[in-house]
């Protein structure tokens, strides 16, 4: 994260603003994969309605890498403090502007969200993403040993089949990745990657 040489104005600004936030209600759907969310417009809605008054405003700048794309959150104050966030990046299979446009409304949705409090999606604990199923037995056996790490081979498994379900059902790969939640395939245990590939293949029709 970068920030100015003080950000004391905006920590208040901030505060102000967090004060005032009402968290709006999760009003988007995906009959497919059964979850609902906050939608993008509203997220930005609730936090340009708590920031009035409170010299608080943002930039979210998109950014992209190789076969990734992204957003930068940059917070200023009007006293001219900042803070900027690393970039956050989702993974990009195909070279479209609808597959670009998609998960870059997740890439902000998500920062957004994180940076100001939304509460946008449903809370499982971090289960999803750490593998666990909220067996207590299972959840002692994985602390006792740390997780597998994810192989090249599952990475790539997941990356191809989370494409193809996307554009089987209107190209939207940030829906894929946020109904597994996943937030960077690299990142996930091995056991979790396999949940992920199985729950693909039913989406996908398969065994």
């Amino acid at each position: 994260m970068k920030t100015s040489e003080s950000i004391v104005k905006l920590s208040v600004g901030l505060t102000k603003l967090r004060a005032e936030i009402v968290q709006p209600k999760k009003t988007a759907n995906n009959p497919f994969f059964k979850n609902s969310y906050v939608p993008l417009n509203m997220v930005m809605a609730a936090i340009d309605n708590a920031s009035k008054g409170t010299g608080v405003s943002y930039i979210n700048m998109p950014v992209s890498g190789e076969k990734t794309i992204g957003t930068v959150l940059r917070i200023n104050h009007e006293s001219g403090e900042f803070m900027e966030f690393d970039p956050f990046m989702m993974p990009l299979e195909k070279n479209t502007a609808q597959a670009a446009g998609s998960a870059l409304t997740y890439a902000k949705r998500y920062v957004l969200s994180a940076a100001f409090g939304i509460d946008s999606e449903v809370d499982d604990d971090g289960n999803a993403a750490s593998g666990n199923n909220g067996n207590n037995n299972s959840n002692q056996q994985k602390q006792q040993s740390k997780p597998k790490e994810i192989t090249k081979v599952q990475i790539d498994n997941i990356k191809t089949k989370a494409n193809q379900l996307a554009e089987k059902n209107g190209g939207d790969l940030g829906a894929v990745y946020q109904a597994l939640k996943i937030a960077d395939v690299n990142t996930l245990s091995k056991s979790y990657a396999d949940e992920c590939i199985a729950t693909l293949d039913q989406w996908l029709g398969g065994v």
